[in-house]
């Protein structure tokens, strides 16, 4: 039910609508009315909500394709109650809206409608061949970067100098090599994770220093995504260093140390370019040589910065799981290096502290102290005395030592995967600590073209034999 406003209004009729032959409206010198029929009731328009009304329903007109000779002729749409029209149009305050109507092109449209132009291409310049997009250098290199440690994401790109020297992932120029070829070339033993040493004792070393890094792509997902880029590897537990051993003779073994790298995604772009070097000529007994893995020459990395341990949120987030499997497997695999086993009895079974008595210096302290006030002796039989106790103590030590070397010995015998992989879930205050893995930065300093020349020639040499 409208409002009625007995003033400003226009009282509506309360017979039947009459059909007129164009709108619903009609306007007449005096003004204009609205005829309508709600259960025999009078209905009020206010003038305001007339011409509001007049308008919204001229717009339903278009909308379901009514033609009108003007905005004001009248007449009613056969079937439509106007009273259901002002209700539809919401201007009695009501809610509901009406159902979506479909709207149609109107009579006055129809064959006038447009198609949209499908979009204009480029004509290419004459005498111009279409070129082909290339990645950028810049793009290989950074593409992975938001991954990579702090430190690593901070440091200084290799210079325009060393990057241009490298050469392109196409068959003809870039030449990769077999583990066995890098093994019998460059020697060595696998001294931690990855990193080979030639020792003294094994003769000259063909190396810049001696050492160089072996690393696989497939275990190892922050390494340079590309020859010339920074990197870091992952690992549970560190080697002595080999100054440690050789002294002098061993060379900066962290510091521009030659890397090669397999199963990367740029070593993947890489095709095998071994058939081609000896123009198609396989030499007899290589044949399925091919199928080795290969490694590429990434260039020479230095450690600028000591590691630092990622802690559980990186390890559980960022890590993928095949990296910690593969970590797994390695430290509990029958045949691992004793340093290894060594690494393995101080995490989880920690050695037992010395809690004896000791000297504090060259003057009796402490409980050893007292020992001449109780026994009432002199001061020579009191410091043998103590010395006595101290040789106890250590012996008793030691006893303890030779029986915890044998029992977690036993223990990391059976050590499996599963119970890494548990130590990688543990907190870092349990007992013991749950295990974490530490970063080993490799900032690259260089692209050595005259090792790579002559790693190419020797490999081409021992090919044709």
């Amino acid at each position: 039910m409208l409002p009625a406003h007995r003033d400003h209004s226009i009282k509506t009729q309360s017979a039947m609508p009459s059909r007129h032959h164009g709108s619903l409206w009609s306007a007449g010198p005096t003004g204009a009315h609205v005829e309508a029929s709600q259960h025999g009731g009078n209905n009020y328009v206010s003038k305001a909500d007339f011409h509001a009304l007049q308008l919204r329903v001229l717009a339903l007109e278009a909308k379901m394709g009514v033609v009108t000779d003007s905005p004001a002729s009248s007449a009613t749409l056969d079937g439509v109650d106007v009273v259901e029209v002002i209700e539809a149009l919401n201007i009695n305050g009501k809610s509901e809206k009406p159902d979506p109507v479909t709207v149609s092109v109107p009579p006055h449209l129809r064959g006038k409608r447009v198609d949209p132009e499908p979009p204009k291409k480029a004509a290419p310049l004459e005498g111009k061949e279409k070129e082909t997009v290339m990645p950028s250098k810049e793009d290989i290199y950074t593409q992975f970067s938001h991954k990579l440690p702090m430190f690593i994401r901070n440091l200084t790109p290799l210079p325009d100098s060393n990057i241009n020297i490298i050469p392109p992932t196409t068959t003809t120029k870039t030449m990769t090599f077999t583990l066995d070829f890098i093994r019998s070339f460059l020697g060595g033993i696998e001294w931690s994770p990855g990193l080979f040493y030639v020792p003294p004792s094994h003769g000259r070393s063909v190396l810049p220093t001696r050492t160089f890094y072996l690393l696989d792509g497939t275990y190892q997902p922050y390494l340079p995504v590309g020859p010339g880029a920074h990197g870091a590897i992952l690992t549970a537990f560190f080697n002595e260093n080999p100054e440690e051993y050789d002294g002098d003779e061993a060379g900066a073994a962290y510091e521009n140390v030659p890397v090669f790298i397999c199963n990367s995604q740029y070593t993947k772009q890489i095709e095998y370019p071994f058939q081609q070097e000896l123009n198609g000529a396989t030499p007899p007994g290589r044949e399925g040589k091919h199928l080795q893995t290969r490694y590429t020459y990434y260039g020479t990395y230095s450690q600028s910065r000591w590691s630092d341990k990622l802690d559980y949120d990186r390890l559980q987030e960022d890590v993928p799981h095949s990296t910690k499997m593969h970590i797994a497997e390695t430290l509990s695999e029958v045949g691992r290096p004793e340093w290894v086993t060594e690494a393995l009895m101080k995490h989880f079974f920690p050695k037992p502290e010395y809690e004896g008595r000791l000297p504090k210096g060259g003057k009796i302290g402490g409980a050893a102290g007292n020992l001449g006030a109780r026994t009432n002796i002199t001061e020579e039989s009191e410091e043998e005395a103590v010395q006595t106790q101290i040789e106890h103590d250590i012996a008793s030590y030691l006893r303890k030592l030779e029986t915890w070397d044998k029992d977690s010995r036993m223990k990391i015998k059976l050590l499996k995967k599963e119970n890494i992989l548990e130590a990688f879930e543990k907190p870092d205050v349990d007992d013991p600590p749950g295990l974490r893995l530490f970063w080993e930065y490799l900032e690259c300093v260089g692209w050595d073209k005259g090792f790579y020349n002559t790693m190419v020639e020797q490999m081409l040499k021992s090919a044709s034999r």
